[in-house]
C-alpha cells in the first residue's frame, strides 16, 4: 500500500510515493491521465497539486487557503481559471472568457499551467475523487510547520546552483 503526491513538471507529472508499511520513498515521472483512469490496487490516496473542480466563480477552497496562509504566503494560492478558459487557444482569449465568467482576468501563472489543469479536469471522475484530491503545497507546509506559514521563500536559482542548504 502506498500514498503519493504529484506535481506538474516539464516531462509530465512527477510522483513522490511513500510505502505505508516501510515508509520507503520513491520518485518517478508518471502519466497522470492513465493513473487517474486505472488506479493501482495498492494506491491508497493521491494528492494532486493542480486545481480540481473549475467554477464560474471564486472557489471556496482557494479563498480559505489564502485566508489561512495570510500575507505573503496567501498569494501563492492563485485563483483557478473557469472551465471555459482552459479550452481557449490564446492567453488573451482565456483571460477574456475568465473575466466574463468570473469577473477576474486570468493570471499568466494559471494560463501557463492550463494544459495540465485541463488534463486533470478531463480525467477526474466522481469515482477517482474518492481517492484523488487537490492539494496545495503551501497549506501542507503550514500544517507541517505547526499551523504557521513558512517564513522562507524557495531557493533562488543561484542558491540551487551552489547547493546551499535550506
Amino acid at each position: 500500500m502506498f500514498v503519493a503526491g504529484v506535481d506538474g513538471c516539464r516531462a509530465g507529472w512527477v510522483a513522490f510515493k511513500v510505502e505505508a508499511s516501510s515508509l520507503a520513498t520513491s520518485v518517478e515521472v508518471v502519466d497522470l491521465s492513465t493513473l487517474l483512469g486505472n488506479r493501482p490496487t495498492d494506491l491508497v490516496c493521491l494528492g494532486i497539486d493542480i486545481p480540481i473542480g473549475l467554477l464560474d466563480r471564486p472557489r471556496a477552497c482557494d479563498l480559505a487557503a489564502r485566508k489561512l496562509l495570510k500575507r505573503p504566503r496567501g498569494s501563492s494560492v492563485f485563483p483557478a481559471p473557469c472551465r471555459a478558459a482552459v479550452h481557449a487557444t490564446t492567453y488573451e482569449e482565456a483571460s477574456a472568457v475568465n473575466r466574463q465568467r468570473t469577473g477576474r482576468e486570468l493570471s499568466r501563472q494559471a494560463w501557463g499551467i492550463s494544459p495540465k489543469i485541463k488534463l486533470v479536469d478531463d480525467a477526474v471522475t466522481p469515482q477517482c475523487q474518492q481517492w484523488a484530491f487537490e492539494v496545495h503545497p503551501e497549506v501542507c507546509f503550514w500544517a507541517l510547520n505547526q499551523s504557521r506559514p513558512m517564513t522562507h521563500n524557495k531557493k533562488t536559482k543561484e542558491e540551487q546552483r551552489k547547493g546551499s542548504p535550506l
